[in-house]
């Protein structure tokens, strides 16, 4: 029994290896970082969050089709009811090098680059979706910050044990019973 569990859980951690096969191996992390601080006005229904670092993901979940605008105010996206969508937005982002430090601050503290806004219409009701730019060090490491923690594989692996070991046990003492 005990054979089976250990089986199951080393099974899981060599299946689950290449959980971070999709991350890309040529990104190079440039260290900018968007964030949305929100809606105004409120629209209900509507979220939206910056993905994959560059990318602004609109979740429709109101009745009325959303609109977001380009720079010169004409429709760029459209997002029906009920619907997401994601797309890179240059407003959100910048290239290059990073904004120099303040006077007598660490080279490697985080800074602020810019604010952004992209305008949208739900509906005929406009709001606007706001955030701002940050730069945080990237990590020099060469790990690329994308690895899975140990502690996660360790927990997950004990988890997994303690679950195989519970089943073996259930199916075992059912076996005695019949």
């Amino acid at each position: 029994m005990v054979r089976v569990a250990v089986g199951v859980a080393a099974l899981a951690l060599v299946l689950a290896g290449d959980a971070d096969a999709h991350q890309p191996d040529t990104a190079i992390p440039t260290g900018y970082v968007a964030t949305v601080s929100g809606i105004q006005p409120n629209v209900v229904g509507l979220g939206v969050t910056i993905v994959l670092g560059d990318q602004v993901l609109v979740r429709n979940l109101t009745r009325a089709p959303v609109m977001i605008l380009d720079r010169q105010g004409r429709p760029f996206i459209r997002v029906a009811g009920g619907r997401s969508r994601a797309w890179h937005d240059m407003r959100v982002v910048e290239s290059g090098p990073p904004p120099p430090a303040r006077p007598g601050a660490d080279a490697a503290e985080p800074r602020f680059v810019k604010n952004w806004r992209i305008p949208g219409r739900a509906g005929t009701r406009p709001f606007a979706i706001s955030g701002f730019l940050g730069w945080v060090p990237p990590d020099q490491s060469g790990s690329g910050g994308g690895g899975t923690p140990l502690a996660v594989w360790v927990g997950g692996a004990t988890f997994l044990f303690a679950l195989s070991v519970g089943a073996v046990w259930l199916l075992g003492r059912g076996r005695a019973e019949s």
